[in-house]
């Protein structure tokens, strides 16, 4: 299968999301195979989680690439273009890529479905450039996930949180089994401290495979020692004292997180002034990224509003306009919680996607709450952003909204398609 323009390419994969989710691992391998095994020419930190697992996996990519490792990145959903998922030493995939490997990836399995046939082209990209080592975040859950069939030199798993439930069990402890499916016998996992039943499905799961689980506080501590500033050390390895690159309250253990795969992948110890240095100028847009007066978070569930209203009440609140659009498939009333009152004014805003709860759904759930909402738009635009008042605006919610309001702030061009990954 061949493609001669990006729209055609662009309609083609997106169109794969009518197959849903496939929790079967039987399609990838098989169409791996018939690519060639691309998956077994370089080494992986695999990671999973409820939150923090895309900032993990962009952590440890940059330091990787400043340690001197070719390295791939593959991430979801992405914000603007699809081309944001598939990177290698921090460079999108470019077009002409995109499509010679959509053709090929189609033509060994017209089967795929959209996550599968993305995981596959970012396997061969990474194989075809010689990358040294591929950041690979997990799409849905872990043990069934298309990211499986990669060689796991390490496996991060950096939360367990509801987030996906209703597709993987309503059970916590169940989702935590799905996730523990990444762990491979004789691969180490990152984990966070042991404690409570989640957990104990971890430990479980790890002992029975034969993987060494190193967890926080026992195997690596960090602790904030400045606003902006950490101190991380791996077991008798220096200290090591970084300026933290995200804001958030969890982003200190998601880099501890990512020092800790690094640490492992490398098999010696960190240089701190590489470290530093790795981590200057690092961005990860849609994680309480700012725009101005603007702040862009793409939380999506009750653990990331609690973790983002922590944090927005180290910045001084009151804040003036929160921006909220989400998908309907997701548990409302528990995110609005613990941000509204945070906030003077908020207005409902349309997700562009499929399953995005209408503004005037949203207007519903906000009254429930108390809350008399601004007049909200049918579409998104950049004069209805330019009218909201304050000087300090968050928009959260769904990644898909974080990436319509970064487009129309930035000018980017982004696809000719609007998308929702079922796996989001």
């Amino acid at each position: 299968m061949r493609f001669t323009d990006l729209r055609s390419a662009t309609e083609m994969l997106y169109g794969l999301r009518r197959a849903g989710i496939k929790l079967d691992l039987g399609p990838v391998i098989r169409g791996l195979r018939a690519l060639g095994d691309p998956q077994r020419r370089f080494r992986a930190i695999h990671i999973a989680g409820t939150n923090g697992k895309g900032s993990t996996a962009a952590l440890c990519e940059v330091l990787l690439r400043g340690l001197g490792h070719r390295t791939g990145l593959y991430t979801s959903p992405h914000l603007v273009r699809f081309s944001e998922r598939i990177r290698v030493d921090g460079r999108e995939l470019s077009e002409e890529a995109f499509m010679t490997l959509l053709g090929e990836v189609l033509t060994a399995n017209p089967g795929f479905s959209f996550f599968e046939a993305a995981t596959a082209m970012a396997l061969c990209h990474f194989a075809r450039e010689n990358v040294t080592c591929a950041v690979m975040e997990t799409g849905l859950g872990g043990r069934l996930d298309a990211t499986r069939a990669v060689d796991a030199a390490v496996s991060v798993i950096t939360s367990i949180g509801r987030d996906h439930a209703l597709a993987l069990s309503g059970s916590l402890r169940r989702v935590a089994w799905e996730k523990a499916g990444i762990m491979e016998p004789g691969v180490p996992c990152i984990i966070g401290s042991l404690f409570g039943p989640v957990d104990r499905v971890l430990r479980e799961a790890a002992t029975s495979r034969g993987v060494e689980l190193l967890t926080a506080q026992r195997d690596f501590v960090f602790r904030h020692t400045g606003p902006m500033t950490m101190a991380y050390r791996f077991r008798d390895d220096p200290l090591v004292e970084v300026a933290l690159p995200l804001v958030g309250i969890h982003q200190p253990q998601n880099l501890a997180f990512a020092l800790t795969a690094v640490r492992l992948f490398s098999q010696r110890p960190l240089d701190p002034d590489a470290v530093q240095h790795s981590l200057e100028g690092f961005s990860w847009p849609g994680r309480l990224s700012r725009h101005g007066r603007y702040w862009l978070d793409g939380a999506h569930n009750p653990p990331a509003a609690e973790a983002l209203a922590t944090t927005l009440g180290t910045l001084d609140p009151p804040w003036d306009t929160l921006g909220i659009g989400m998908n309907a498939d997701k548990e409302i009333l528990p995110f609005l919680r613990p941000l509204i009152p945070l906030f003077r004014n908020i207005v409902p805003l349309p997700v562009p996607s499929d399953r995005g709860l209408h503004p005037k759904d949203l207007e519903t759930f906000l009254r429930r709450l108390g809350v008399d909402p601004l007049p909200w738009p049918e579409t998104l635009s950049l004069p209805f952003l330019d009218a909201l008042p304050g000087d300090r605006i968050l928009v959260t919610g769904s990644f898909y909204l974080v990436g319509e309001v970064q487009k129309l702030l930035l000018a980017e061009s982004g696809d000719a398609f609007p998308l929702t990954d079922p796996a989001q």
